[in-house]
């Protein structure tokens, strides 16, 4: 699965879930056992394999994906369905913006941190 259609993905999500999670590990290139038991999961050699992180109900974890030198932004905001949505935002110096709206503001901000890793990956490969 790309990025993209991962991000697809998060973009149709209702809530986070731990699948999503794995999904996303997977998508930033982390090794995966996803047992039905216990998944886990490691991101660099050396590592040690650990459970994935929380990143679709988590503030703390899905702040862990975004680039370094990005600053980002999330809010909670009243959705058109009459729900709670996440609103978030990741920005750069160099006035690189990546918005997202997701279901809930964890899940927006996984998806605009993801947003900012495929705009570094395409700078990269342009440069």
């Amino acid at each position: 699965m790309t990025l993209s259609d991962l991000i697809a993905e998060l973009e149709r999500a209702t809530e986070g879930s731990r699948e999503l999670d794995l999904a996303i590990c997977r998508g930033i290139g982390a090794a995966v056992i996803a047992s039905p038991r216990r998944p886990v999961v490691k991101f660099a050699r050396g590592d040690h394999w650990r459970s994935p992180p929380a990143y679709t109900t988590s503030l703390d974890a899905a702040l862990s994906l975004v680039p370094e030198g990005w600053s980002w932004m999330v809010r909670n905001v009243h959705g058109n369905m009459g729900g709670p949505q996440g609103v978030a935002y990741c920005t750069r110096p160099d006035t690189d913006n990546e918005t997202a709206r997701a279901a809930t503001p964890a899940l927006a901000l996984v998806i605009a941190a993801l947003k900012a890793r495929m705009s570094d990956s395409q700078a990269t490969k342009e440069a």
